[in-house]
């Protein structure tokens, strides 16, 4: 077992890893945080695990970084099983839902600490020691969608799964509509201090402006969602409304329904359709609707200006 970090600022962790009998590999930090570096080297070594020891037949993932989603798909690739673990709520559902099975961190902790209570009371799930999600790759990989049950008659032709892949919104993880708007008006105050024209470079800049107040996941989301609508960069969206998280919000739903458009996805003509792709609470389909309306003017109005 290999454990990846720059172990310049993690001495003590470095020591416990090396006591439990875990291989403390040094990846050194290039920029701010050194993520990208250390993933890096995750998967390379990986990979060529995959053609040194042929007799591996197991591959475990500490991570819920949906940047080895790639990596997954190589190893299934080459006959490997891929095992999870990440800490809860901060799991990218879109690496979860390619593993064979995902096994909360968090339960694992409960179930060694021993502290007085099941796994099962700890996660809510009647797995055994820890909560352990399983899927079968022939299931996974159909592409069935298995977001419209229940609407068979007015969503035909209407593929929740898709819409949300469009706009980098992880399958089962979206936002509620008052922390889009507290959450939005962040990301302008980042983006701007950061001159942020992409995803990563505005997910980097909430977490090193807002510490503490949102979490990686959330972070994540923000800054795809605001890229694949085109509300980054000189004349995005993202700065129509100065710090008025109501017309961001109004801006955010009428940018979506225009990129999912512009992706060939006519079906989000729909405004309670649209409030599932990005909500996970339900606003009236008037209110959506009034809201994009109001959105399409904003960006009008900004647009006018010299």
């Amino acid at each position: 077992m290999r454990a990846y970090a720059d172990w310049r600022h993690f001495p003590d962790y470095q020591d416990a890893v090396i006591r439990l009998g875990i291989e403390a590999r040094q990846s050194p930090s290039y920029r701010y945080q050194g993520k990208n570096a250390t993933d890096v080297q995750m998967a390379i070594e990986a990979t060529d695990l995959v053609h040194t020891r042929p007799e591996l037949e197991v591959f475990i993932l500490l991570s819920g970084d949906s940047d080895f989603t790639p990596l997954v798909h190589l190893l299934h690739e080459r006959g490997r099983k891929v095992v999870g673990t990440g800490a809860s709520g901060a799991v990218s559902r879109h690496l979860e839902a390619v593993c064979d099975e995902f096994v909360l961190y968090d339960a694992l902790v409960a179930a060694s600490a021993g502290a007085g209570e099941t796994a099962e009371d700890a996660t809510g799930s009647g797995n055994g020691s820890a909560e352990v999600r399983r899927r079968e790759r022939s299931v996974r990989h159909s592409g069935a969608n298995d977001y419209g049950t229940g609407h068979s008659g007015r969503d035909a032709g209407f593929d929740l799964a898709a819409c949300r892949d469009a706009l980098a919104i992880d399958r089962d993880e979206t936002l509620t509509a008052s922390r889009w708007k507290k959450l939005l008006v962040h990301a302008q105050e980042a983006g701007q201090e950061a001159h942020a024209r992409h995803a990563a470079s505005l997910k980097r800049a909430l977490l090193r402006r807002f510490p503490g107040e949102l979490s990686m996941f959330e972070a994540t989301i923000v800054a795809s969602v605001l890229e694949k609508t085109d509300g980054l960069g000189p004349g995005g969206w993202l700065y129509a409304a100065s710090g008025d998280g109501e017309l961001l919000f109004d801006l955010l739903l009428y940018a979506a329904r225009r990129s999912l458009e512009s992706r060939g996805f006519d079906a989000v003509d729909s405004p309670e359709r649209l409030g599932r792709i990005l909500l996970r609470d339900r606003l009236q389909a008037s209110e959506i609707r009034m809201r994009i309306l109001r959105g399409r003017k904003t960006l009008e109005r900004q647009q006018q200006q010299p």
